[in-house]
Formats: structure tokens, sequence, C-alpha cells
């Protein structure tokens, strides 16, 4: 036994193990400093304020959600509409962030589940999918397939998300009225649409 102990094999597995032990520490802290960031820029009162305003336009348009976002994105590109298109990019912009420092875990890939930070705001990325595909689908042509990429990527497991715990999303305007109902089935289809964005070959 004390030879064992005092071998040197012995004393460099010990070894190794106290360099697995520091870098499973290190590792912990690493995403403890992500979860707090993520926290943080998910509920900055701003971005909170600015979804709202966007989610309020949105529905007060007349005409389903693809016709709603066709006439979202036409307004938003208008002079006088300035800093809705900006509160628009802030929200692309936020998304991506939050998507990109929210990456799918090794262990996803393995069937164990998703990250849980995706739980904290699915319906945001969804809900910007749907107001503004038109104007991310021009900018992706305009400037190259790299753009919102994380964005698009976290909206798919978001609608995986939802999908797996509830039929569908109930889109609700602040004031009431033009009130929209996304259901399960929807919600396949803007999957696909998303998926479909991804493989596309932007022109």
């Amino acid at each position: 036994m004390w030879h064992i102990i005092f071998s040197s094999g012995f004393r460099e597995w010990c070894v190794f193990g106290a360099e697995i032990l520091v870098a499973w520490v290190i590792y912990l802290e690493v995403r403890h400093d992500r979860n707090v960031n993520f926290l943080e820029k998910a509920t900055r009162g701003r971005e909170n304020r600015d979804r709202r305003k966007i989610y309020n336009e949105f529905l007060k348009l007349p005409g389903e959600l693809d016709e709603k976002a066709r006439a979202f994105c036409e307004m938003i590109r208008k002079p006088e509409n300035d800093r809705l298109r900006r509160r628009c990019e802030r929200q692309i912009g936020l998304l991506n962030d939050l998507a990109f420092s929210c990456r799918k875990p090794w262990w996803a890939y393995c069937g164990l589940g998703d990250d849980p930070l995706v739980s904290l705001v699915p319906h945001a990325s969804i809900y910007i999918w749907v107001i503004l595909k038109p104007y991310i689908i021009t900018r992706r042509n305009d400037t190259g397939p790299w753009y919102s990429l994380p964005f698009l990527h976290f909206t798919i497991r978001s609608i995986d998300l939802v999908l797996s715990h509830k039929r569908g999303l109930h889109f609700r305007s602040e004031g009431g009225g033009g009130d929209i109902e996304i259901t399960r089935e929807h919600l396949k289809q803007i999957r696909e649409d998303v998926r479909r964005e991804l493989n596309a070959k932007v022109s």
C-alpha cells in the first residue's frame, strides 16, 4: 500500500487529478460569469421598453403575420420612423449578443437538453423574427450570410423550447386588441422558415 502511495505513477495521477479539479473550477467560474452577463443583458429596462414599443406598433397593423411584417418593415424604412428602426436594430444586436454568449452546449448535441438560459427570453427571439423577417432577409442579402447568424440559431432553439412546453404563444399588445395566437403548427412553420434562411445562398 505504501509502495503504491509513494510511487511516481501515483503522484502523477494525483497531479493530473488536481489539474482536472482546477480546470473544472475555472469552467464553473466562467460559466457563472457568462450566466450573470446574460441575465443582465436580457433584463435591461431599455431593451424591454424597446420590445414593447415594437410589439405594439406591429400589432396595430392589419392583416396576417406575414402581411403585418411586410407593412412593418416598409414602415421602419421611412425617415420619420428612424427611431423605431433603431429600436429594431438594437433588438437584433442584443439577441445576437445573447445568442453568442449562450451558444449551444456540447451536451445538447447528445440529446441531453439545452442550456437553461434559453428559457429566459425564448418568446423575444421568436417575435422579433416574425416582425423583422423581411428586414433581416434584406440585410443578409445586402451584407452576407453572417448577418444575424447567432440570432437565427438562437431562434430555432427558442422555438424548440416553446414547442416542448406548450402548444403555442399568445402575442399580446399592451393596450389590448390586435392580439395574435401563434399556434404550435405555426411555430413549426416559423422554424422551417428560419432553417430555410440559414441554408439559403444570399445574393
